[in-house]
C-alpha cells in the first residue's frame, strides 16, 4: 500500500492539533532539511526512524541485457536509509 503525501499530511495535523497548512509546511521543511544535510554529505540521525546517509557507490563493469555487451557504469551518489533497531522491532513484531 502507498501512502501518499496527502494523507501523510492529514494524518500528522489530527495527531499533532495542526491545520493542515501548518502540517504540509512542516512535513516540506523537514524533507528539505534532510535532503540538504545529506547532500552536504551529512548524515541526518532519527532514532525512532533511522539514518539517512550520503553514499558513493564505485565505479563498476555491467552488462548491456539487450547485447550482452560489457559497459562501464560511473560512480554515482545516492542516499542510503538504515532503520533503527525500533522500527526493526516494530516490522516484526
Amino acid at each position: 500500500m502507498i501512502v501518499f503525501k496527502s494523507e501523510l499530511i492529514e494524518e500528522v495535523a489530527v495527531r499533532g492539533n495542526l491545520k493542515k497548512a501548518e502540517a504540509e509546511r512542516a512535513i516540506d521543511s523537514l524533507c528539505a532539511v534532510i535532503a540538504e544535510r545529506v547532500a552536504a554529505g551529512d548524515t541526518v540521525a532519527m532514532p525512532p526512524l533511522g539514518r539517512f546517509s550520503y553514499v558513493v557507490r564505485a565505479a563498476r563493469k555491467g552488462r548491456n541485457l539487450h547485447t550482452g555487451e560489457t559497459i562501464e557504469i560511473p560512480e554515482q551518489a545516492t542516499v542510503q536509509f538504515r532503520p533503527s533497531e525500533a522500527l526493526r522491532r516494530k516490522l516484526n513484531a
